[in-house]
């Protein structure tokens, strides 16, 4: 996170807003994370998860009404919600999610969703 931003600190307590890419990953037994801009207060989460066959399929077609992406696992589609952008990444059995006001298009978060896939494998 500190390449991307030094201003960043992890969001202490944090959890997942029902609905949310982290809630559904945390049910999934994944992993849900925050960090928070020291100065603005906005935030990054990121999620990873290694969903069932059934779940993963389901995640990706709704991700999949995003904009396709490049340059990330095997497929990445990017969307937004009010002023926020999401980019869902997959990866053989791994998704991941990246949410945040930063975020305008994949590019945005490939370096920190490239590090959460070397994690991952």
């Amino acid at each position: 996170m500190y390449d991307f931003n030094p201003n960043f600190g992890p969001q202490v307590g944090y959890t997942p807003t029902a609905g949310s890419a982290g809630a559904v990953a945390v049910a999934d037994l994944g992993t849900a994370c925050s960090w928070i801009n020291q100065t603005s207060k906005e935030t990054i989460s990121l999620t990873i998860a290694k969903p069932s066959a059934a779940d993963l399929a389901t995640i990706r077609a709704t991700a999949a009404t995003g904009t396709a992406g490049s340059g990330l696992g095997t497929a990445s589609f990017f969307s937004t919600k009010g002023q926020s952008g999401r980019i869902d990444v997959f990866s053989g059995r791994y998704w991941l999610s990246a949410t945040s006001v930063y975020f305008t298009g994949v590019s945005d978060a490939s370096g920190l969703l490239t590090e959460a896939l070397k994690q991952a494998r």
